[in-house]
């Protein structure tokens, strides 16, 4: 276990609460079996789980509650310095709506470089 402004190892069942710079709540994130689940109390909680189709190398689903609202795939070729994603925003499980974007950096530094034309 970790105090406050400081890191720790958090594993299955562990809760990581974060604060402002006040010491007011803003965030619980906690360690669960299906995944990473998110909430700002009791009325707002979300969800990050594997794809159930794809694994979690394939893509991970978000979730308000029991409900998915997107799926997120992400590519990092190391090698080449390429980064990509791709959000499905979810509605009564259809996709509606998809965004991709990405950029490309320097593989030694790490620093993202130039958009091309």
């Amino acid at each position: 276990k970790a105090g406050r402004g400081e890191s720790g190892q958090l594993g299955l069942g562990d809760l990581c609460r974060f604060e402002d710079t006040l010491g007011n709540h803003v965030l619980d994130i906690e360690i669960r079996a299906e995944g990473l689940f998110l909430s700002r109390g009791a009325n707002a909680q979300y969800s990050l789980r594997p794809d159930p189709e794809l694994g979690p190398s394939g893509a991970v689903i978000g979730y308000r509650g029991d409900e998915p609202i997107v799926r997120a795939r992400v590519t990092d070729d190391a090698a080449r310095g390429e980064f990509s994603y791709e959000l499905e925003i979810l509605y009564e499980g259809q996709v509606v709506d998809t965004v991709r974007d990405g950029y490309r950096y320097d593989p030694f530094t790490a620093r993202r470089l130039p958009d091309e034309p």
